[in-house]
């Protein structure tokens, strides 16, 4: 058994399965490959989609449906490269590494746009570096500390009269010089990566028939530290966006916008912001067109993948129906349902032959304890009243899903009486028979079995 859930095997070349598809996702990555192999301008899309709706499951699943179409395609975890201080030579790397595998490390083109990327990034390192030590110096370096080559600057403001002013000269002389000589490094790194581009395209148009865009995945940008994040996103607006060469940004475009928001501040409007690095915006559907339908695909994966097995059968099937009764009327993302099926397996683990196991309350207090932590807390303090459980169990019954059968057990142990149902009238002497004074006490009793594994 696991704990957690393995990723699906995703063919690097083919991407998409009978068995991984899990949510029908092919024929939208297909419509979205055309797009992308059909546009000859320089394009930035960002992939939208809220935590834990299978955003990285689809992108690397696109990612080698796109390779099957012998389209170059790069695969880029931003949050696992986070530690970098600058975007630029790390997105750069990943370019040069496909050139020298697909071109050939000795090859004109690559030698020339790895000797590009050394130039740009020599005028961006003392840049870095400056920023660093003005971050190490908590501020105390002044805006004009960032300038390249102020030493000449600072030089003249020690001077005095003509000797000053002849410095002055010489400085702003030396930045304007430095200035022409970066942007003709930019250009040339830009005219270096148009060229990588045009080759890749021109080998694959002689192979198969089809001229194609560089396709670079940023994945995972919305996990990122905010300067690392927004330097991904400025280093492609200004180093990156040629002819032949696309950018797909998985992200969750409402984070990215608090991102900024701290970064720069309140009186920067995010989204204008943002939407200048981005000519379109696509949403991930939202599990097709049957949410219920694929989280319940998505939920028996889980349960098969996880490999969760009961001691007593029986109570198995029961614990797994509630489960996905409760998952389906609360409409859970991806991620927290597998969050709750943690917490399943732990119950798993927990329950044997001789513990008590109530099926209704074990699979609500494990959804509890993912969406309404204050109700679960609640619940181990016997504190937890019967109208707020109704409360939680009413997204069952808005949808026409049959909760009577839970909510008998939830007002059994919040208000107390006898349970209405006769095949569970008779309780009171299993209460007895694991030593269960009240059945206020089931609760924190069925919580345990989550809690004292959970807590190690």
């Amino acid at each position: 058994m696991r704990l957690t859930p393995l990723e699906p095997e995703i063919p690097s070349v083919g991407g998409f399965t009978d068995d991984n598809d899990l949510f029908g996702y092919r024929d939208f990555a297909e419509r979205f490959a055309n797009l992308v192999c059909n546009i000859s301008e320089p394009l930035v899309v960002a992939l939208d989609g809220p935590w834990g709706s299978g955003k990285s499951v689809f992108i690397k699943q696109w990612a080698g449906l796109l390779r099957e179409r012998s389209v170059h395609t790069i695969y880029f975890d931003s949050f696992a490269n986070d530690y970098c201080e600058d975007a630029f030579l790390a997105l750069s790397a990943e370019i040069h590494t496909v050139a020298k595998s697909a071109l050939g490390g000795n090859k004109s083109v690559t030698r020339r746009y790895f000797n590009q990327t050394k130039k740009v990034g020599a005028v961006l390192a003392p840049l870095m570096l400056q920023v660093a030590t003005r971050m190490g110096t908590a501020g105390i370096l002044s805006l004009s500390d960032l300038e390249v080559g102020n030493d000449a600057v600072k030089a003249a403001a020690r001077a005095v009269g003509d000797e000053a002013a002849k410095a002055m000269d010489k400085a702003i002389s030396e930045r304007l010089r430095k200035m022409a000589q970066e942007k003709a490094t930019l250009a040339a790194f830009r005219e270096a990566l148009s060229e990588i581009a045009n080759n890749l395209s021109r080998q694959k148009n002689s192979e198969h028939g089809g001229v194609y865009p560089l396709v670079f995945i940023v994945d995972e940008l919305d996990r990122c530290q905010p300067p690392f994040a927004l330097s991904v996103l400025e280093r492609i607006k200004h180093f990156f966006t040629v002819p032949g060469v696309c950018f797909v940004l998985v992200t969750h475009l409402p984070h990215l916008e608090t991102m900024t928001t701290s970064a720069y501040g309140t009186a920067v409007d995010a989204h204008a912001y943002l939407e200048k690095f981005y000519q379109l915006r696509i949403a991930l559907p939202e599990r097709g067109d049957k949410p219920a339908k694929q989280l319940s695909t998505y939920f028996a994966h889980l349960w098969k993948t996880l490999g969760i097995e009961f001691t007593e059968p029986r109570q198995g099937q029961l614990i797994q129906r509630d489960i996905e009764l409760l998952a389906t009327a609360h409409n859970l993302s991806l991620r927290r349902l597998e969050r709750v099926m943690t917490n399943v397996a732990l119950v798993c683990t927990a329950v044997g032959p001789r513990r008590l196991a109530v099926a209704p309350l074990i699979a609500g207090l494990c959804v509890m304890r993912q969406t309404h932590p204050d109700l679960y807390k609640m619940a181990q303090r016997k504190e937890l009243t019967w109208e707020r459980i109704r409360e939680f169990l009413q997204p069952a019954k808005a949808r026409g899903i049959q909760a009577d059968r839970a909510l008998d057990w939830w007002r059994y142990v919040t208000v107390g009486g006898a349970l209405t149902q006769d095949r569970v009238n008779n309780f009171g002497e299993t209460l007895i028979k694991y030593d269960v004074s009240e059945p206020r006490d089931l609760l924190p009793l069925m919580a345990e079995y989550i809690e004292e594994l959970a807590q190690n």
